[in-house]
């Protein structure tokens, strides 16, 4: 989330947990019954403990975009070329995650476009061919053997069931 302050972003951000402790809720309690549990009750619950008060504290993109830029020099400092922003996350009007963007559009992005033909370039990485002296089965015996076992049909009287 992408405004003015900081202090503008995180209270927009609101809630941009919620997608985490939701894969976390139904990773530990799996399916429920629905109706049966008011996930956003929950998620209030679980920002009150350690672990989620640790989520809360600044791993995201939220803030001004100075704070965005800064982030984001940390992150291409250690070769990320790559981010989502996960906007629609939590409580956000449609008009909040709009300007968000505009404003990101705007002021942070602009900066790093410079990089894209570098990041380009750096994707495209060719590997080296295969020196003659590997001795393990050519890809293409390799890829004949294993459709020989799929095309192969499961045969009680051979395997004494």
């Amino acid at each position: 989330m992408c405004a003015e302050t900081d202090e503008e972003a995180i209270a927009k951000a609101e809630g941009w947990t919620f997608f985490q402790f939701a894969l976390l809720f139904y990773n530990q309690h799996g399916p429920v019954v629905p109706g049966s549990v008011n996930l956003w009750s929950e998620y209030e619950k679980w920002k009150e403990t350690p672990a989620g008060a640790k989520a809360q504290r600044g791993s995201g993109l939220i803030g001004s975009p100075a704070t965005l830029r800064e982030r984001l020099h940390k992150f291409r400092a250690s070769n990320v070329d790559q981010v989502i922003l996960l906007n629609q996350a939590g409580k956000n009007t449609h008009a909040d995650i709009c300007s968000s963007l505009e404003l990101f559009a705007r002021e942070v992005m602009p900066e790093f476009h410079a990089d894209e033909p570098r990041t380009r370039r750096g994707s495209r990485r060719s590997w080296p061919a295969r020196s003659s002296s590997t001795t393990s089965t050519p890809r293409r015996t390799r890829c004949r053997a294993t459709r020989r076992r799929r095309r192969t049909r499961f045969r009680p009287e051979l395997t004494g069931v």
